[in-house]
C-alpha cells in the first residue's frame, strides 16, 4: 500500500489547477457547472463503491491508477509525481 499526503503548497495548488474551467465546459452556467459536479460525484462515488464490493484488491488497484492520472494532469513535465 502506497500512502499519498499532499504538502501545504501541494493542496493549494490542487485548487488553483481545479478552479480553471476546461474549454469544452465553459458553455455550461455557473448553476449548469454545479449540478454537473454534483452528478459525477454521485456516478464516482457509486462507481468506487461498485468496485470496493466486487473486489477490494481491484479497488485499490483503481484508486491508485486514479491519482497517478490526476498527477500527471497537475504535473505533465514531472513523471516522478
Amino acid at each position: 500500500m502506497t500512502i499519498v499526503s499532499l504538502t501545504d503548497d501541494g493542496r493549494r495548488e490542487t485548487q488553483q489547477r481545479m478552479q480553471v474551467i476546461p474549454h469544452y465546459l465553459r458553455v455550461l452556467n455557473d448553476q449548469e457547472l454545479a449540478q454537473l459536479s454534483n452528478i459525477l460525484d454521485k456516478v464516482n462515488t457509486q462507481m468506487y463503491q461498485d468496485i470496493h464490493d466486487a473486489n477490494p484488491t481491484l479497488h485499490n488497484k483503481y484508486h491508485q491508477l486514479m491519482l497517478r492520472h490526476v498527477l500527471t494532469k497537475l504535473h505533465p513535465d514531472d513523471q516522478d509525481h
